[in-house]
């Protein structure tokens, strides 16, 4: 079976290890994440409304950095005018196969101009989660050299340990499972065992219990 292993402590990315099982390694903190978080997940139609995934992203980075409301909503707005500047009505559904979403680093040059203007909403809010987007940890397009969906077929160790922080480590954790929970409902459900996924200390990524009840 396809395994994905969510390793935070370097307990499972030991050379010995993988190669007598035939896993692979994905150094997150060296290679990032191959997908751009701010792509929805189509529905069974092929389509999605930006807003409600725009909701669940700004959702982990609040959880998962403490945001107060008012620091949330700033960030939700920056994250919906990004689609905007793009020409993408985030309350529209629209069909993902013709969907070219912005990246994190719209979203961060459209905090930095209200931090400019002196936004203390948009100053407190980039000093909190500065640090997720300042290590270039996301991909600036979608062009990627291997895609999400083909990692997933694949014996996979996703290496955390590296992460500077507990934060970075759990959002970037959540930010693949609601990926990974999109990209499974979109493939045939045959009840019945298919993938192997482990998460090491789980209790990091408790909060998206509900997409992994769905995996």
């Amino acid at each position: 079976f396809p395994v994905c292993i969510f390793d935070f402590k370097n307990d499972y990315s030991e050379r010995s290890f993988v190669q007598a099982i035939g896993l692979k390694v994905h150094d997150v903190r060296r290679y990032g994440i191959p997908f751009n978080p701010l792509m929805p997940s189509p529905n069974e139609e092929g389509q999605a409304q930006p807003i409600e995934h725009i909701f669940t992203i700004t959702g982990v980075l609040k959880r998962v950095f403490g945001l107060g409301d008012r620091q949330t909503a700033t960030l939700r707005d920056a994250v919906k005018g990004a689609f905007e500047a793009r020409g993408i009505t985030p309350q529209k559904w629209i069909n993902v196969d013709t969907l070219r979403p912005p990246n994190f680093d719209d979203v961060i040059a459209i905090l930095e101009e209200q931090k400019e203007a002196r936004n203390p909403q948009a100053i407190s809010l980039l000093d909190r989660i500065a640090p997720l987007f300042e290590l270039g940890l996301f991909p600036k397009s979608d062009e990627l050299p291997v895609p999400f969906e083909a990692m997933l077929d694949e014996r996979l160790v996703l290496s955390l340990f590296a992460l500077p922080t507990d934060e970075i480590k759990a959002a970037l954790a959540e930010l693949v499972i609601i990926r990974l929970h999109g990209v499974l409902l979109r493939r045939a459900q045959p009840r019945k065992l298919t993938r192997l996924l482990v998460i090491d200390e789980a209790w990091r990524v408790a909060a998206v219990h509900q997409e992994l009840e769905r995996v």
